[in-house]
């Protein structure tokens, strides 16, 4: 119990942004047990959230040797794969958790969520139904169905599903783009400046989003 408690604790504090305290934590749970796959996966995504990639991936190699067939170890990975290498590199990793879990949500969403990025549209909707199927109002299945419906050109289909996130994506740049990108399509050019303003402060180089606030202005 004390070192899921300690691994708990060292997850709260990295998702509040206290990496110090974060890996103090995991260090105490460590010391307790060092066999714990899900543990090594725990403290490769604190490294990697404080810059140091290649102890993350160290760490995930670890997870993997402990258990090669945890979903977790697996899932993060793939992760580190598609941040390192790119989109299809990682496809194989994710593939592989899912044949260990196939109704793993969170593994199902960064699969949907990669497919959808590599211009698989066919598959990643077939993923973010299955989604949906296990967990009907998903907000990262109908935010990336609303993206599709978006690309897709049917507009109304994307403001449905993007309204039914409830605003979980807020300030999220993919989200600020496909905002844009419709209230742009829908001709409403002062709402679609102040969406693609926010994206450009926040992302200068986003070459996209200054195009589209370019068009807005026009």
């Amino acid at each position: 119990e004390a070192v899921h408690g300690f691994r708990m604790l060292g997850m709260l504090e990295r998702l509040d942004g206290n990496l110090p305290a974060s890996g103090k934590a995991y260090d105490r749970a460590i010391a307790i047990d060092v066999s714990d796959p899900v543990l090594w996966v725990d403290i490769g995504r604190l490294r990697y959230g404080g810059g140091e990639q290649l102890q993350a991936i160290e760490a995930a190699e670890h997870a993997l040797r402990l258990d090669p067939a945890n979903v977790r170890a697996l899932e993060f990975r793939g992760q580190l794969v598609r941040d390192q290498f790119g989109l299809a590199g990682s496809l194989p990793w994710f593939e592989a958790a899912l044949k260990q879990a196939p109704d793993d949500i969170s593994v199902l969403g960064e699969y949907a969520a990669t497919l959808g990025e590599l211009g698989r549209a066919k598959d990643m909707l077939a993923a973010t139904r299955k989604i949906l199927a296990l967990d009907p109002k998903n907000a990262k299945a109908l935010f990336l169905q609303s993206v599709l419906a978006g690309r897709a050109g049917e507009n109304g289909l994307a403001r449905s599903l993007l309204a039914k996130t409830a605003g979980k994506f807020d300030g999220l740049p993919a989200k600020m783009l496909l905002e844009g990108v419709l209230e742009l399509r829908a001709g409403n050019h002062l709402l679609a400046v102040e969406e693609l303003e926010r994206l450009v402060q926040w992302q200068p180089a986003n070459e996209r989003a200054q195009s589209l606030l370019a068009a807005a202005y026009y």
